[in-house]
Parts: structure tokens; sequence; C-alpha cells
């Protein structure tokens, strides 16, 4: 039992599979753990993914708790930086390049979703 858990788990990670699995996103996180483990500033770390610096001011001092869609960016944040900054920066890279393309085409260049 434990080796097919496991084994489902590892299959999850790879996105092999995702039936059956149920997300965990902890009701508490460290942002300012998070934060300094960046090596960021407050301005720095809410610039770089998008929180309002008030905000995470506010979750460092415990005086407001992350909402659950936060919460589960902070854990993506947490272990995987890299791909939230890319995935953040090729949405910025479509914008730019939509905002640009769309005077020649007179329309949207990509599909929204």
């Amino acid at each position: 039992m434990i080796i097919k858990s496991a084994n489902q788990a590892l299959a999850y990670a790879r996105g092999e599979m995702s039936d059956g699995f149920t997300v965990h996103v902890p009701e508490e996180i460290d942002v300012k753990s998070i934060r300094t483990s960046l090596g960021l500033t407050q301005p720095e770390f809410s610039s770089r993914f998008g929180f309002d610096v008030r905000a995470v001011q506010d979750w460092e001092q415990k005086r407001r708790q992350p909402d659950r869609a936060a919460r589960v960016l902070l854990t993506v944040i947490a272990h995987e930086p890299e791909a939230v900054i890319r995935a953040l920066a090729l949405m910025k890279l479509r914008l730019i390049t939509q905002h640009q393309l769309k005077p020649l085409f007179g329309r949207s260049v990509y599909p929204t979703q």
C-alpha cells in the first residue's frame, strides 16, 4: 500500500496522473520565511510575484492570513519559485506581444480562456 501511494504521488508530480489525488493547501504559511529564503525585500517579493506590498506586510505581521488561492501560490513559490517566475514572465510577454500585434490584425492573436 505504501509503495502504491508513493508511486501515485510520483506520477502526480510528473503530471502523469491527476485523478484520485487531493491537493493539500496549508492553513497557515510563513510568508516571511519564504520571502527571506529568496533574499528579497517585501517590495521586491511583492513585485516579482504579483502581491500587494501591504498584503505581504500584513501576512508577515500576522494581521491577515493569505486566502486559499494566495496560499496555493505561496506554496508553489516556496518549492518552485523559478516555475512561477517563468509562468508570470511568459504571461507578460504574451500580453506585450498581443498589445503590439493587435493593431496589425485588428483582434487578439491569442485565444482567450
